[in-house]
């Protein structure tokens, strides 16, 4: 005599009952996973942050020169950049839950908010036109292509505070980021929502690295 199986439970039900033991195994897998991404992500930041080409010409090329820093200013205002990006990673988990015949929640990811209020000015030993005392920070991240110090050019040479460049006297002459030949290059200069953090993390290559983070991750625990 042939032997039959009745299954007393219809389709949905067999969903539902693999949807929440679906939970039960990933909803502690992934929350437990988070410090180990945040700390991965923030040092993934930092070194982005450290590496960008205005931050590798402000630690030891024109951009120093340009601003008037010494190598020691040029070195302590890299990682004052870098660590204070990094410093704003903040990686939160949302509950993984079963939601109608889907899985909803798991991990968000915020870097950085556009006020920049976590990063100091650090002012610079001279002033503007406007006479505002310059400063690293909204001249990287805020006045963009404006010219600043009118009547003056950059002379280069061994001399001046950064050892590298000084600002001469010149009726004709106007210094700005990006203002001119022999200036800081257009590409170092930045706005609120274009500059070089913006830059450095919104590419292709930064959210591949972020994403291999986050697997890694999660395919170790």
């Amino acid at each position: 005599m042939a032997e039959s199986i009745r299954i007393l439970e219809n389709n949905k039900e067999i969903a539902n009952r693999i949807l929440k033991a679906m939970v039960e195994v990933f909803d502690p897998h992934f929350k437990s996973a988070i410090p180990e991404i945040s700390s991965a992500v923030g040092d993934l930041v930092r070194r982005k942050i450290a590496s960008s080409n205005e931050m590798k010409s402000l630690a030891g090329g024109v951009l120093r020169f340009d601003l008037g820093l010494t190598g020691s200013q040029a070195l302590e205002t890299v990682n004052i950049f870098a660590n204070a990006v990094a410093s704003r990673v903040h990686v939160k988990y949302r509950p993984i839950k079963k939601s109608g015949r889907n899985l909803k929640g798991g991990v968000s990811i915020k870097i950085q908010p556009l006020t920049y209020g976590n990063i100091p000015d650090m002012p610079l030993p001279w002033k503007l036109t406007s006479g505002k005392t310059a400063d690293i920070k909204s001249l990287l991240l805020k006045l963009g292509d404006t010219l600043l110090v009118f009547s003056y050019d950059i002379e280069y040479g061994s001399f001046g505070r950064s050892g590298g460049a000084k600002m001469t006297k010149n009726m004709t002459g106007s210094w700005g980021v990006s203002s001119g030949i022999s200036r800081v290059p257009p590409s170092f200069s930045g706005t609120r929502d274009n500059n070089f953090i913006t830059r450095a993390l919104n590419n292709d290559d930064f959210k591949s690295e972020l994403s291999g983070i986050i697997k890694k991750t999660l395919s170790n625990k």
